[in-house]
């Protein structure tokens, strides 16, 4: 897909892959609540789709001159770089996941168990306002890792001047519509799950903040600078859990301020 993307400029492959997949992951899930598809075929029917979706985006790679170097990599300074820089976004990325799961690990903590659902709830409902950045994301790391190798500073910063601009717009708009359609949301939910605009709006209101700042993000990870994302990642960590302590008693529920 990223390829693709390179190569077409366009994130149409990503459409592709994510509209495929998930018809494809609707289809299996409705023939086994149906009683067409039994528990047992499930597990191998979705590991094939998996496959299928691979297999339609290496096809469509080979039609636009895409080749494997099976030699690997022969330099080894090379090599040790692409180690590194791969460690180090392992322990980045493991400090988001510590960051995204903290919220309810220290709503049930500090308050009780019988209000994570809730939170849970309310922070399912805020992250709609992050779907820009899942499909714009894939289109932007290779457009920005291919500007960075022709050293072309002026289309690197246009990209993530863009990025910044259209995802503060766009996650903008949908918290918008999410903030004004609570109230039609509550005569949905039961009783428990009710009344939680307050809590939708700050992590949605953060989300939104922390998706404005993807082209930066993007741009640091993948620039000489890449490192400096283990300390930013896991100073948000160190941030997160006493701003929590603080607000979590103070609100009733949690704000989830950084996750």
């Amino acid at each position: 897909a990223g390829f693709l993307s390179t190569r077409l400029k366009t994130a149409l492959a990503t459409f592709a892959r994510e509209t495929f997949f998930k018809f494809g992951y609707l289809a299996l899930a409705l023939a086994l609540g149906m009683g067409w598809l039994g528990e047992p075929a499930f597990l191998p029917a979705f590991v094939a789709l998996y496959g299928l979706v691979l297999l339609l985006l290496f096809a469509q790679s080979a039609a636009n001159r895409f080749h494997i170097r099976w030699r690997g990599l022969g330099d080894l300074q090379l090599l040790r770089e692409v180690r590194t820089y791969g460690a180090t976004m392992i322990l980045g990325a493991s400090a988001m996941v510590i960051l995204g799961q903290v919220d309810i690990i220290m709503v049930g903590r500090l308050l009780s168990l019988d209000q994570v659902p809730a939170f849970t709830i309310a922070a399912f409902i805020a992250t709609v306002a992050q779907i820009p950045n899942r499909a714009f994301q894939r289109l932007l790391q290779p457009l920005l890792a291919q500007s960075l190798h022709q050293q072309n500073d002026t289309e690197t910063w246009r990209l993530v001047r863009l990025t910044h601009t259209s995802m503060l717009l766009a996650g903008g708009w949908i918290l918008a519509c999410l903030w004004a359609s609570t109230p039609e949301m509550d005569r949905l939910l039961p009783e428990e799950f009710q009344g939680l605009q307050w809590v939708i709006l700050t992590i949605g209101a953060v989300k939104v903040l922390q998706g404005s700042a993807l082209g930066s993000q993007v741009l640091l990870g993948q620039s000489d600078h890449y490192r400096k994302t283990i300390g930013l990642n896991w100073a948000m960590v160190g941030l997160a859990i006493p701003l929590n302590l603080w607000m979590i008693p103070e609100s009733g529920l949690g704000l989830g301020l950084l996750g």
